[in-house]
């Protein structure tokens, strides 16, 4: 059975008619469900949110989206304890009642997200920006402003509402729950440690400081592939300048074992590349550079993710 508070009403007013495009409507059903499954990974990451829908209702446009969860509810119980679902839930029965616990509060979340500027979203952001809870909301308000854009540009459409009981957001403030522009962060970097074959080497001074290299040893999804990596160790670049290490002759292969460092950003809670750097040359051409040569990983690490200022 279906429960009201497990439930959110997406009420279009409209100037005429009772039909919405079907773009429009996809559109806000996809970001609703969207959002539901990222405010589910904060609260419970091995829940199973599944969003259902109701045949539309007689109004303007009004069709009722429910939450659910799915089969893997089962698996939450094991990893969070029996004990903490009963303290949770407050029952004797944790796997049925804090299921409940769980899509309610999904339910709520994903209510206060769709009705909240997107400017106030902004600022319940953690301190910690290695947060899952900031990604989930960045992709959050992605998906919310998707909603409220394919809204924006439905002419038929002068408002909308996600609860009978709360006031319609007009087409007058639908611009405060549009993000103006990408949401770019720093995010962590990945660091390969490699032996690599210099393809290209950059000899001009601060202009182009791109090196062409295939690895071959380190980092095995990149095993003899060409990556291109701005030089950024300063040391090495101004010996390297100066003549102290010479390139060898065409026919002779110039070797490297350098620290790669892959720079990247979260753009709208999806993870990016930037750029690849060269931030360490250990040995060049078979001389060592450093007091230590780390032996190539075919890992990547990483390190804390850090907030854009």
């Amino acid at each position: 059975m279906m429960e009201e508070e497990n439930a959110i009403t997406l009420h279009y007013e409209l100037r005429g008619g009772h039909e919405v495009n079907g773009v429009t409507l996809a559109k806000s059903i996809l970001a609703m469900e969207t959002i539901a499954k990222e405010m589910a990974g904060i609260i419970a990451p091995k829940s199973n949110i599944q969003m259902i829908v109701s045949p539309p209702e007689e109004g303007s446009f009004k069709v009722v989206t429910w939450f659910i969860l799915g089969a893997l509810s089962s698996q939450i119980i094991p990893e969070i304890g029996t004990g903490i679902a009963k303290e949770l839930s407050g029952s004797e029965k944790p796997f049925q009642d804090f299921g409940r616990t769980i899509v309610k509060q999904v339910t709520a979340f994903t209510s206060d997200i769709l009705e909240t500027p997107v400017d106030d979203i902004e600022k319940t952001r953690t301190e910690d920006p290695s947060s899952k809870a900031n990604t989930a909301k960045d992709k959050a308000i992605k998906a919310k402003s998707d909603l409220f854009k394919s809204c924006l540009n439905d002419r038929n459409i002068k408002g909308v509402k996600f609860s009978p009981l709360k006031k319609s957001i007009t087409k007058n403030e639908f611009r405060l729950h549009i993000l103006t522009k990408k949401k770019k962060r720093k995010y962590s970097s990945l660091y390969w440690n490699v032996e690599a074959e210099i393809i290209q080497a950059s000899t001009a001074r601060n202009v182009n400081r791109q090196w062409g290299l295939r690895p071959y040893k380190g980092n095995k999804k990149n095993r003899n592939k060409n990556i291109d990596a701005h030089m950024e160790d300063q040391d090495f670049l101004t010996d390297f300048h100066n003549g102290k290490h010479p390139l060898r002759e065409r026919d002779t292969t110039d070797v490297i074992h350098a620290r790669i460092e892959i720079v990247r950003i979260l753009e709208d809670g999806i993870i990016k590349e930037v750029r690849k750097a060269i931030t360490k040359v250990y040995s060049f051409n078979g001389e060592w550079l450093a007091d230590e040569i780390p032996i190539p990983s075919d890992g990547d690490s990483e390190d804390e993710p850090f907030e854009l200022s």
